[in-house]
């Protein structure tokens, strides 16, 4: 939540005097608007799109249990706090206007009954000061005991009675007034105000100092995310029963690790053609006479795992390319970018970026990861989507039923499909056909866990057990080695870069430089300096 947010705010840092600090606060608080070119869907909460397109308009809410919306965007007076300004439900410190000033609602008198925190260690003043870093707090502030040990005279406060402090149980409270002090961040310093409190808690990093500072979000362990305290050794799990709990969940999911592809029953794959397209007509490719059997085999087997069906007419076909595998067998490919792929109107559907899969694990102490077994022969294409899959082989022609490589639009619909199934699951993030599990301890790891086997088996999903891997110190996820210090490069990626040979063309560029800036992303380690050349 707090990656999401920080995000929105990095643009044009505003001016550090007080005043305008105080005038983009309010002015945020009276117009929250989303970046986009929609406006924020009332279904999703997402900006990509607009409300009448959106997937999400049958869903139905696991909240409310309503349809039409999902749960984070859910409105239902049971999900939300009790604060007078309506906004996003899971936030501690909400902005609230009131009539003749503005004030600010803030955690002061209670702690916050909260998930994990994440904490920032800013030098103020010269001084290392630990903050709970707070996305929904427009101000930042500390109390005046905290305060005195960063000046060795105490200085006179700047007072402005407009501003009013807001407890969570609704009290109001008068700060003490503020002062200017100079905030350093990743070796950037600004001169802010800080506001004091005559009492509260921990220290808050607001919004009025997050928009002057770029953090680094992938870099979980100098952000060092707190865990909750440790259960009572009478209620600890133990080792053995955390592999007991996984032995007896395996066996209760036994159906996801049975052998053959699975079917989503509940999901369809979706093609649309652009208004003016064509059907494009192409003719068989000659088989290489060694393949021929191979080929004809692949096809048999195919057809009879449902995955292709015969066809006798089509306005449409595709030619194959077979592809021989290391075991001897083939995989056919379509070459659908010179029939299908210029006329497919393209799935708006936003990819996840490492950073922000990589952002919601910083509590996660053990890691389990789930391979779907040919996942994208998982998801059935609709009726009216089957014809325009249609190949052309030795054989005759065949219609795909299921999604198949090679068509530009699929990992899009696969990402939204699946992550429809899994959302509002904690600890879970899914890239295509590889899925992570982790919890701020082994016996959530193994609750979030059973969550998602279940929602796999009730949608008719199934895992390669062989390359499934459970309750593990790291795993290899997006290329990249992760525990539970963050993220860490692998050798096989920096051998990529060190071995590499000098770029001949732009392709060979543009490969060299989207492993280099893939690499960058590790924080501590490699980052590419590139300049232009004529």
């Amino acid at each position: 939540m707090a990656s999401r947010d920080a995000t929105e705010l990095h643009g044009n840092a505003s001016s550090a005097q007080l005043g305008q600090e105080i005038k983009s606060i309010h002015a945020m608080a009276r117009k929250p608007q989303a970046k986009g070119k929609f406006s924020a869907c009332q279904s999703c909460g997402k900006t990509n799109h607009s409300h009448e397109n959106c997937y999400f308009m049958e869903a139905e809410c696991k909240a409310c249990h309503k349809k039409g919306h999902i749960q984070s965007v859910c409105r239902s007076k049971a999900t939300q706090p009790k604060v007078l300004f309506k906004a996003k439900p899971k936030k501690v410190h909400q902005l609230e206007e009131g009539t003749d000033f503005f004030s600010i609602d803030l955690q002061v008198h209670q702690r916050a009954v909260t998930t994990n925190k994440i904490w920032v260690h800013p030098l103020i003043n010269n001084v290392r000061i630990r903050m709970e870093l707070d996305t929904g707090s427009g101000l930042s502030l500390m109390t005046i005991r905290d305060f005195k040990p960063i000046f060795k005279k105490s200085p006179s406060l700047s007072t402005d009675r407009s501003i009013i402090l807001n407890t969570y149980t609704g009290e109001k409270v008068s700060p003490l007034g503020y002062a200017h002090v100079v905030v350093t961040v990743n070796r950037v310093s600004k001169t802010l105000p800080l506001w004091i409190v005559k009492k509260g808690n921990n220290p808050l990093f607001g919004r009025n100092w997050l928009q002057h500072f770029r953090l680094q979000w992938h870099e979980l362990k100098n952000l060092k995310v707190t865990t909750p305290s440790p259960r009572p050794p009478e209620a600890t799990t133990t080792a053995d029963s955390i592999k007991n709990g996984l032995q007896k969940l395996l066996q209760t999911h036994k159906e996801v690790f049975s052998p053959g592809i699975g079917k989503a029953k509940s999901h369809t794959a979706t093609l649309t053609l652009k208004p003016d397209a064509k059907p494009k007509f192409c003719k068989a490719r000659t088989v290489l006479y060694a393949l021929v059997n191979k080929v004809g085999q692949e096809l048999d087997n195919l057809e009879k795992q449902g995955i292709l069906s015969k066809v006798q007419h089509s306005e449409w076909a595709t030619p194959v390319v077979p592809v021989l595998k290391q075991s001897g067998d083939v995989r056919l490919c379509g070459d659908f970018k010179i029939t299908l792929n210029p006329v497919l109107q393209a799935e708006q559907y936003t990819l996840p970026r490492v950073e922000d899969i990589f952002a919601n694990f910083g509590s996660g102490q053990k890691f389990s990861k789930i391979d779907l077994r040919q996942a994208y022969l998982q998801l059935p294409f609709n009726e009216e989507s089957r014809p325009l899959t249609v190949i052309n082989t030795h054989k005759g022609l065949y219609a795909y039923n299921r999604l198949v490589f090679g068509i530009t639009s699929l990992p899009a619909v696969w990402q939204k499909t699946i992550d429809t199934i899994l959302q509002g699951i904690e600890g879970v993030q899914v890239n295509q056909d590889d899925m992570i599990i982790t919890g701020e301890n082994d016996e959530k790891h193994l609750q979030n866990l059973g969550h998602v086997l279940q929602r796999l088996e009730d949608n008719g999903l199934k895992a390669n057990r062989e390359k499934c891997q459970f309750f593990q110190d790291e795993v290899i996820f997006c290329g990249f080695k992760i525990d539970k210090e963050g993220l860490h490069k692998t050798q096989d990626k920096m051998d990529a870069i060190l071995q590499a040979l000098v770029p001949e063309n732009k392709t060979q560029l543009r490969s060299f430089f989207g492993t280099a800036e893939l690499l960058s992303q590790v924080p501590g380690q490699y980052r590419p300096h590139c300049s232009t050349h004529a």
